[in-house]
C-alpha cells in the first residue's frame, strides 16, 4: 500500500472515530471538519513538494474517480490556541457595562419561559420527579398512580421546594468556562432540609442550545440539599455573547486538484487572452462614450446656430417692411383750385397728423423687432 493511500485511510479512520465518539453529544451540532474544493490548481510537477508549516500539513488524496488532490489539513491544536488567544484579547477589551448589557439582554430573552413549567426526571428509574417554573420555583415531588379498573389516577404524595425565585432581589451573573458563557441565578428559601435543618437552595444555570427546545439538560445535588439545574434553551442564542460560537466553527480541509502542467499553461494563456479582450472592449466602450459626448455638443452648437439664423431672418424682414412704407406726397395748390383752397392752419394740422402716424409706425416696428429678437 502506498504512503499517500495509507495516510488517507488513517485520516478517514480518525474522522470516523471522532464521529462515533460524539454520537451521544449530537454530532450534527459539532461539525469538526469541512472539506473545501478550490478553483486553484496544482501542477503535477510540484505535487510532491510539500511546504511544512506549524499550522497545517499537506498530503495527496484521491477521489473515487481517480482525480488527485493536494489537501491541506489544519493543525487543530494550533487553531484552538489561536481562537483562545483571540477570545482572551476580546475579553480584556470588554467592560463591566458590556457584561451587564449582555446579562440584561439574556434575562429579557428568557422571559417567555414563564408561560409553561418544565417537568422532568433526573433519570428513568428515579422515584422523584421535578418541576421547573421560570421565575417561580424548582420543586421535587412524587406521584402515586392508581387504577380502579377503569381510569388511572395520579396523586402527589410528597412535595418539596428546592428553591424559590427571589423576585426583585434576583442577582444574575455571567460565568465563563473556556469558550462557553452562561447565566447563573441563586434561588433560596426552599423547604427545610431534614438533614441540615436549613432551607434548600438551588443554582439555576441558563445555557444556549441552538438545536433543541426549552428543556432541563442537567440536574444534580452538588451537596446536601444544595442542587444545580441547567436549563438549555435556544432563546439565549440570540445574544451573540452567550451563543456557542465554536459550534459553528469547523476546521477547513482545503483541497486543490492536481492537473498536468500543460493544462495550467493553457488556462493561463486563455486567461491572458480574455483579459486582453476585456481591456479592448472597455477601451471601445470608453471611445463610444466620448463620441456620444461630441455628438451631443455638436447638437447644442447646431441649435444655437439655428436660433441665430432665425433672428437674422426676422431682422431682415423688419428692414424690408421699413423700406416698403408708403411715402406722403404734398401738392401745391394753384389759383385754378381756388374754390378748393385749403388754409395754412389746416395744412399744418394735416402735417402734424402725418408725423404722428409716422412716429407711431416706427414705434410699433421697434416693439415687433424686440419681441421677435427675444423669442
Amino acid at each position: 500500500m502506498s504512503i499517500p493511500k495509507f495516510l488517507f485511510l488513517t485520516l478517514l479512520f480518525n474522522l470516523c472515530s471522532c464521529s462515533i465518539a460524539l454520537i451521544q453529544q449530537d454530532i450534527l451540532a459539532y461539525p469538526r471538519y469541512k472539506v473545501v474544493l478550490t478553483n486553484e490548481k496544482v501542477p503535477e510537477s510540484t505535487k510532491n513538494v510539500e511546504v511544512p508549516t506549524s499550522i497545517s500539513n499537506t498530503m495527496v488524496m484521491m477521489s473515487s474517480l481517480g482525480q488527485p488532490f493536494s489537501c491541506t489539513i489544519p493543525n487543530v491544536q494550533v487553531e484552538r490556541e489561536r481562537l483562545e488567544r483571540e477570545k482572551e484579547e476580546q475579553a480584556k477589551e470588554e467592560t463591566e457595562q458590556d457584561i451587564q448589557a449582555t446579562i440584561d439582554r439574556g434575562v429579557a430573552l428568557l422571559a417567555p419561559l414563564s408561560k409553561n413549567c418544565i417537568r422532568f426526571f433526573a433519570n428513568t428509574h428515579q422515584y422523584w420527579a421535578y418541576e421547573y417554573c421560570h421565575n417561580q420555583y424548582v420543586r421535587q415531588f412524587h406521584v402515586e398512580r392508581t387504577h380502579d379498573g377503569k381510569v388511572e389516577k395520579e396523586q402527589e404524595t410528597a412535595s418539596f421546594y428546592l428553591g424559590i425565585h427571589p423576585g426583585a432581589e434576583t442577582k444574575t451573573v455571567m460565568r465563563k468556562v473556556g469558550d462557553k458563557r452562561y447565566l447563573v441565578q441563586e434561588w433560596t428559601n426552599g423547604s427545610n432540609c431534614d438533614l441540615t435543618g436549613e432551607p434548600r437552595q438551588v443554582e439555576v444555570q441558563f445555557h444556549c442550545d441552538k438545536h433543541g427546545q426549552d428543556f432541563v439538560s442537567s440536574f444534580v445535588e452538588v451537596s446536601t440539599c444544595h442542587y444545580q439545574i441547567v436549563v438549555s434553551t435556544p432563546r439565549l442564542c440570540e445574544e451573540m455573547n452567550l451563543s456557542h460560537k465554536h459550534h459553528a466553527e469547523s476546521h477547513v480541509i482545503e483541497c486543490k486538484p492536481i492537473v498536468p502542467d500543460n493544462l495550467i499553461e493553457q488556462e493561463q494563456t486563455e486567461k491572458e487572452a480574455n483579459n486582453a479582450k476585456k481591456e479592448q472592449e472597455e477601451e471601445e466602450e470608453e471611445e463610444a462614450v466620448r463620441d456620444l459626448d461630441i455628438l451631443e455638443k455638436m447638437d447644442e452648437k447646431d441649435i444655437l446656430l439655428t436660433m441665430i439664423s432665425d433672428l437674422t431672418e426676422q431682422i431682415n424682414q423688419l428692414k424690408d417692411q421699413m423700406k416698403a412704407k408708403p411715402e406722403v406726397n404734398y401738392y401745391t395748390l394753384t389759383k385754378e383750385n381756388a374754390p378748393n383752397q385749403i388754409s395754412g392752419k389746416e395744412i399744418q394740422h394735416i402735417l402734424k397728423q402725418v408725423k404722428r402716424a409716422e412716429s407711431k409706425e416706427q414705434h410699433d416696428n421697434k416693439e415687433a423687432y424686440h419681441q421677435n429678437y427675444h423669442e
